[in-house]
C-alpha cells in the first residue's frame, strides 16, 4: 500500500545525486588547479635553481691570479698579501705593487658583477667584502684583542671598499647589487690554520637570489 509522501521519492533521490555530482564536479576541478598550480611552483623553481647555476659558474670565472676559491666556505680569498702595519687600516701605507694588484682585483670583480647584472636583472646580488686580523703573540685570547681584533679587520675592509671607489669602483651603483663590509677579526672561515701571514688577506663572498630585489 502506498503512503501519501511515495511519490517524492525518486525526484529527491534525483537531486540528491545531481547534487553529489555537482560537489564531486567542483572538487575534481579544484584539485586539478591545485595540481597545476603546484606544477607551476615546481618548473618556477626548476628554473631558478638553473639560473642560479648558470651565475655560479659564471663568477667561478673569478677563479685565477687575484681570486682564489675556497670549496669547503664557498667564498673566493683575495690572492694579494696585504701587509698592513700593526693595528693599522690605511692602504695609501701599503706599497705601490700591494695598491696596483689590490685594485686590478676590484677592477675584474667589478667587471664580473657588471656582467652578470645586467645579465641578469631579477637577480639579486650580495657582495660581501671581508677583513681579516693575523694571530700573534696571543693577541686574539682575551675580550680586548678579539675586540680590537673585530674593529681592525672592519676598518680594512671599509679601506678597501673605499680605495676601489675612489677609483672608481662603486658597487653601490648596481640598483641589484648590495655591498657588506664585514671584519671577522682573528676568527672567520676562510683562515689558513697553518701560515698566520696569509691570514691579512681578505675575503669576498658573492649570494644571488633570483626573483627579489634587496
Amino acid at each position: 500500500m502506498k503512503t501519501k509522501d511515495s511519490g517524492f521519492f525518486w525526484p529527491s533521490y534525483t537531486d540528491l545525486m545531481t547534487s553529489l555530482f555537482f560537489i564531486m564536479l567542483v572538487l575534481y576541478v579544484l584539485t586539478v588547479a591545485i595540481l597545476k598550480s603546484k606544477e607551476a611552483g615546481y618548473i618556477n623553481d626548476a628554473l631558478k635553481y638553473q639560473k642560479i647555476q648558470t651565475i655560479e659558474r659564471a663568477l667561478q670565472e673569478l677563479n685565477g691570479t687575484y681570486f682564489r676559491y675556497d670549496e669547503n666556505n664557498k667564498r673566493f680569498r683575495l690572492g694579494v698579501d696585504v701587509n698592513f702595519r700593526p693595528n693599522k687600516a690605511d692602504i695609501s701605507e701599503l706599497d705601490s705593487r700591494t695598491q696596483d694588484d689590490l685594485l686590478e682585483a676590484g677592477r675584474i670583480l667589478f667587471r664580473k658583477i657588471q656582467k652578470v647584472t645586467k645579465e641578469n636583472p631579477d637577480v639579486s646580488y650580495m657582495v660581501v667584502v671581508e677583513g681579516n686580523a693575523q694571530r700573534a703573540n696571543d693577541n686574539w685570547q682575551s675580550a680586548f684583542g678579539r675586540q680590537n681584533g673585530y674593529e681592525l679587520s672592519y676598518r680594512r675592509a671599509l679601506a678597501l671598499t673605499d680605495f676601489w671607489k675612489r677609483n672608481g669602483l662603486d658597487f653601490d651603483r648596481f640598483p641589484n647589487c648590495e655591498i657588506l663590509i664585514v671584519g671577522s677579526g682573528h676568527f672567520g672561515k676562510s683562515r689558513d690554520p697553518r701560515n698566520e701571514i696569509a691570514n691579512r688577506r681578505f675575503t669576498i663572498q658573492i649570494t644571488s637570489k633570483v626573483g627579489k630585489t634587496l
